[in-house]
C-alpha cells in the first residue's frame, strides 16, 4: 500500500513538468492518476486512524474507570471497519476508462 501511495509523490512531480504541462493529453491522464491516488490515500488514512483508534481502546480496558467507554468506542470503530475496508478496496480497483468520456442520451416520447 506505501508503495502504491509513494506513487502519488512522483505523479504530483509530474504536474510541476514542463514535459507533462506542454502535452494536454499526459497532463490529463496524470491529474486523472492524481485524482485515484488521492482517493485511495484518503481511504487508506481513514482505515488506519480507526485501527489504531481500535488498539488505543484496547489499552484503555485494563483501567477499570475507562473500559466501559473503551469497550463501547471498540465496538462503534469495529462497526465502522468493514465499510472503511470496502472503501480502500474500491478505490484500489482501477477506474473505467470509460466513465470520464461524455455520452449522449435521446429520449423520445411514445405515442
Amino acid at each position: 500500500m506505501r508503495e502504491i501511495l509513494g506513487r502519488l509523490v512522483s505523479v504530483e512531480a509530474d504536474l510541476g513538468d514542463p514535459n507533462v504541462l506542454s502535452t494536454p493529453q499526459r497532463y490529463r491522464a496524470v491529474l486523472r492518476e492524481r485524482a485515484s491516488l488521492k482517493r485511495l490515500e484518503h481511504a487508506y488514512i481513514e482505515y488506519e486512524k480507526t485501527v489504531q483508534g481500535i488498539e488505543e481502546s484496547r489499552e484503555l480496558l485494563d483501567d477499570p474507570e475507562l473500559a466501559e467507554d473503551a469497550t463501547r468506542e471498540i465496538s462503534m470503530l469495529e462497526e465502522k471497519l468493514p465499510q472503511l475496508e470496502q472503501k480502500v478496496m474500491a478505490a484500489l480497483l482501477p477506474p473505467d476508462p470509460l466513465a470520464s468520456r461524455a455520452a449522449v442520451m435521446e429520449i423520445r416520447a411514445v405515442n
